[in-house]
């Protein structure tokens, strides 16, 4: 791993990642990535990363390969780069900080030496923060936050799952 710090707090970074079995030339998985933070006027923070991995045709299958068809690396799958990217863009203002999120895994997508939660799909998330700091009676700041997702197939029109979640926290001091 490689960190690149840049201007106004800005930064690039890039990571390569191999597994290679010593018994098998072809159980191996490399995954090339690059990563960063662009931090623009005011409070706007664009984050992104972009990865691909190849996987070789003796590589054993994943656990998820153990449960479903056509997730492990074999035939057509072998040494093709599979490539898995990601953006967020957020306002980091002190009343309201808003996010909006999107990822894309392929489904033969693999990282032996990482870890990834659900490989081929297509994620989306918007997240409002509002947080009023009072300092008043004690009570420093309260926060809001309001979240809502969807998961989609390799197909975008397949909708495997969505979500929204709200919570609030009170921080006070003692």
């Amino acid at each position: 791993r490689a960190l690149f710090e840049l201007p106004n707090g800005s930064n690039v970074g890039v990571l390569l990642a191999q597994r290679q079995s010593l018994e098998r030339s072809a159980d191996r998985n490399l995954v090339v990535g690059v990563d960063g933070a662009l931090r623009g006027r005011g409070n706007l923070l664009l984050t992104g990363f972009a990865m691909v991995s190849l996987t070789g045709a003796g590589a054993r299958p994943t656990a998820e390969a153990a449960v479903g068809p056509g997730t492990g690396q074999s035939g057509e799958f072998a040494d093709k780069p599979a490539p898995g990217v990601g953006a967020e863009l957020s306002w980091r203002g002190l009343l309201l900080r808003p996010q909006l999120r999107y990822a894309y895994y392929h489904p033969q997508l693999r990282a032996d030496l990482g870890f990834l939660r659900r490989v081929g799909i297509h994620e989306a998330v918007g997240v409002l923060a509002i947080e009023p700091r009072l300092q008043r009676r004690r009570v420093e700041r309260v926060t809001i936050s309001l979240e809502s997702g969807v998961v989609a197939g390799v197909d975008p029109g397949r909708l495997l799952d969505a979500y929204g979640l709200a919570e609030a926290t009170l921080r006070w001091s003692i």
